[in-house]
């Protein structure tokens, strides 16, 4: 999960403001400290529904 959040630039803290965790979770489970599958799948989830390329152009769709 840090590869493809990292590689899309978001932080630790944008992640867990968008899944109402604390950023300290998603950093838990990204060292291997705490595993919660369903958190890391929601995290994922969210992660790519932000940085899909049919979420960029309906976004430019809509300018």
């Amino acid at each position: 999960m840090r590869e493809l959040r990292t590689g899309h630039g978001i932080t630790q803290q944008q992640v867990g403001e968008a899944l109402c965790v604390p950023s300290s979770r998603i950093s838990e489970i990204e060292r291997g400290k705490r595993d919660l599958p369903e958190l890391e799948r929601r995290a994922i989830q969210w992660i790519h529904s932000i940085t899909s390329p049919k979420q960029h152009t309906q976004t430019l769709d809509n300018v």
